[in-house]
């Protein structure tokens, strides 16, 4: 099978398997974070320089990351990495890439802990929103997420406690991230900080 037929087939398949069977209590980890993962591994592999084939790999990876929440909220991450090891060879994927994407969905695991360039990318990837203007929504959608799932935080205790240390255990990985979203990333820290009178 074609590569790029492949994944635009899996893409099909990934987006509709998420709208249709991710639980109702998902507010942050929905299809459009799935989405923005897939063209920020895209847009990084390219500036750090990867070859297509490689990038290809993340692509497929990023459009598995999130997919055992489906399963379980927690330690969804060896869910995501065995549905794609189920469905990957029908697509003419190699053992050998197979495993590659495997250990690109565990980088996602967090506290995040990659070891190649192809996993500090969708590192980065998967935290994106830390370094973009949309950072409050998103972290809001996290904790009303949270909240549904058992784990309540009042606003003091998200902002004056969690967000911070959240900003601040989490640095970008690649170069192009470290450029692009640090400063952000530190920008919202220090509003927080600033807030909340720390």
């Amino acid at each position: 099978m074609d590569r790029q037929k492949a994944i635009e087939q899996l893409k099909t398949f990934i987006t509709d398997k998420l709208n249709t069977e991710l639980p109702d209590n998902l507010y942050y980890h929905v299809t459009s974070h799935t989405l923005d993962v897939y063209h920020r591994v895209q847009y990084l592999g390219k500036q750090e320089g990867l070859s297509d084939s490689e990038i290809d790999l993340l692509r497929v990876a990023a459009l598995f990351h999130d997919v055992g929440f489906i399963e379980q909220y927690n330690k969804n991450e060896p869910i995501g990495a065995r549905i794609a090891g189920e469905m990957l060879p029908e697509y003419d994927f190699t053992p050998e890439e197979i495993e590659e994407i495997q250990k690109m969905i565990m980088a996602t695991e967090m506290p995040h802990k990659p070891h190649t360039l192809v996993e500090k990318i969708i590192a980065d990837a998967d935290m994106d929103n830390l370094g973009r203007d949309d950072f409050y929504i998103q972290t809001e959608y996290l904790r009303l997420e949270l909240k549904l799932n058992g784990i309540e935080f009042s606003p003091r205790q998200w902002y004056g406690e969690n967000l911070p240390k959240l900003l601040e255990a989490f640095s970008y990985f690649t170069k192009t991230a470290q450029k692009d979203r640090e400063p952000f990333k530190q920008k919202h820290l220090k509003d927080i900080l600033e807030l909340t009178g720390k």
